[in-house]
């Protein structure tokens, strides 16, 4: 799933766009159009097609600045659209 993706982060408070790249060590970074950034890390899970994330906010103006989330993810890897939904819980 290495590669960078073009998305966005839905919250209760905002909607933001991002650019997550994920490196082939499970490294993740990620830039939002207000310029927030943030860092972070997937890893696959024990079974199935779900990886275990973990993403650290940075500063203002991030709307959570240096909150970190975890949760899960899921890849289709479509030779069209490849597709990564990620679920965070705060």
């Amino acid at each position: 799933m290495a590669g960078t993706y073009d998305g966005h982060l839905d919250s209760v408070a905002e909607t933001e766009f991002f650019k997550l790249s994920i490196s082939n060590a499970g490294d993740i970074t990620a830039t939002g159009s207000s310029g927030c950034v943030a860092t972070g890390t997937i890893t696959p899970h024990s079974s199935g097609n779900i990886y275990d994330t973990q993403i650290t906010f940075g500063p203002a103006p991030c709307g959570q600045p240096n909150k970190t989330v975890t949760g899960a993810g899921v890849y289709h890897p479509d030779p069209e659209r490849a597709v990564l939904l990620l679920g965070l819980v705060d």
